[in-house]
C-alpha cells in the first residue's frame, strides 16, 4: 500500500507549477519569467515616479 502511495505522489509537481509556473523549464516559462520581470519594472518605475513627484510637490510648499 505504501509503495502505490509513493508511485502516486510523483504527479504533485503539478499542482505546484499551477502556483509558480516560472518553475517551468523551456521557452514558455522564461518567456513568462521575463515577461513578469518587465511587469515588476514598470511597476516600480511607476512607484518611484510618484515618490519623486511627491517629494517635489513637498519641496515646493
Amino acid at each position: 500500500m505504501l509503495s502505490t502511495r509513493h508511485e502516486s505522489s510523483p504527479p504533485r509537481p503539478n499542482s505546484e507549477a499551477s502556483d509558480s509556473h516560472s518553475n517551468w523549464p523551456g521557452p514558455e516559462g522564461s518567456r513568462q519569467g521575463a515577461h513578469r520581470d518587465a511587469v515588476r519594472a514598470k511597476v516600480l518605475l511607476i512607484a518611484a515616479d510618484g515618490m519623486a513627484n511627491t517629494a517635489i510637490g513637498l519641496s515646493q510648499r
